[in-house]
């Protein structure tokens, strides 16, 4: 029994693995990036280059995944600031 639960496990923590690293490199395939995405509607070229360079989104995106994304895949939220802690929870936010 033990062993079967073992293998479930595995078996997920796999599956998990393989959807998260679809999810990032196809947010980086998205028409504008995801830095545009993180920005909203109508971002200055400048605000651009500085999340790009901010979130490592100026580095190959193999680099990008080895050194931020993979990391972190499992570590909880950290905001930045309070405005991104802000923008987090109002996203989150049953009452929009």
């Amino acid at each position: 029994m033990l062993r079967y639960v073992g293998r479930r496990f595995a078996g997920l923590a796999l599956v998990l693995l393989i959807v998260l690293t679809l999810v990032f490199f196809m947010l980086r395939a998205a028409p504008g990036g995801p830095a545009e995405a993180y920005l909203g509607m109508n971002p200055t070229p400048e605000k651009i280059a500085e999340v790009e360079r901010r979130l490592g989104l100026d580095q190959p995106i193999f680099e990008t995944y080895q050194s931020r994304f993979a990391p972190n895949l499992f570590t909880p939220y950290q905001p930045e600031s309070l405005e991104d802690a802000g923008r987090y929870l109002a996203g989150r936010s049953r009452w929009r």
